[in-house]
């Protein structure tokens, strides 16, 4: 049910949908139970079989079912807000209006380039119309919670930041085939920030090209001018190139 749903549409809404085994009884009993002062947005399941009383309490008390979010290996922000549209109600320009405004990923401590990295790949459970505020709340509290004490100290002794550790998580994890991989491409890429030369990352020359089809880098990729292509910049990209999995 959307944010702003009356009464008549639930029951067209449901009726619609072949989920009212007698509309006109289903109408009567909203009538009844003052359906029309109460209608709380959300998502809800129906049991089969549950009377006129037991949907229309569910939809006054906002009694909605949780949606699922699970994220990782995402490398744009169109393909992200696409995701979170699909899956939440708010469409996916709310969410790039958000993701885009430098004054409120601040307020969360990150720019508008690496603030793909406050987002754990993990499971999530949402409320449906969840807002896209609420959804970067509640992803920073998941983030804050991810980045405990243990792993501060980690980055710390890496010399790396918490959003620097998921950037350089994010080359690793492209670069690698597989997991057992992870960390010895980890520990060059480590020696290369050490020393100060250009991480010279594929990855990254293929997220600054956008072309994700790309299976070899060629001399003509490698030409792109992007703070992304770490052959032409020394140090991290200011953004990960991809959701990292937790194993990078």
């Amino acid at each position: 049910m959307k944010t702003g749903s009356t009464a008549d549409d639930v029951i067209n809404e449901l009726t619609k949908g072949d989920m009212l085994k007698d509309p006109a009884s289903f109408k009567e009993a909203a009538g009844k139970m003052e359906l029309a002062r109460k209608v709380k947005p959300g998502r809800y399941e129906l049991r089969k079989g549950a009377t006129n009383r037991e949907l229309i309490n569910k939809i006054k008390s906002g009694n909605q079912d949780a949606v699922k979010l699970k994220f990782q290996n995402i490398r744009r922000k169109e393909e992200f807000a696409g995701y979170l549209a699909k899956t939440l109600e708010s469409d996916s320009l709310a969410f790039i209006k958000v993701l885009d405004s430098a004054t409120l990923v601040k307020n969360y401590g990150f720019t508008t380039d690496n603030i793909y990295t406050m987002f754990i790949p993990n499971t999530y459970d949402l409320y449906w119309n969840t807002s896209p505020i609420e959804f970067f709340e509640k992803m920073h509290k998941e983030y804050v919670k991810f980045w405990n004490a243990e792993r501060l100290q980690k980055a710390k002794a890496l010399n790396l930041t918490p959003a620097e550790v998921t950037i350089l998580a994010s080359i690793v994890d492209g670069e690698a085939i597989y997991d057992k991989e992870m960390p010895i491409i980890a520990g060059l890429y480590l020696n290369r920030l050490t020393r100060g030369i250009k991480l010279q990352a594929d990855p990254t020359v293929i997220f600054a090209n956008n072309d994700f089809t790309v299976k070899r880098v060629t001399n003509a990729l490698l030409q792109v001018d992007s703070k992304y292509n770490t052959y032409k910049y020394a140090g991290l990209p200011p953004g990960p190139v991809m959701m990292p999995s937790i194993n990078a």
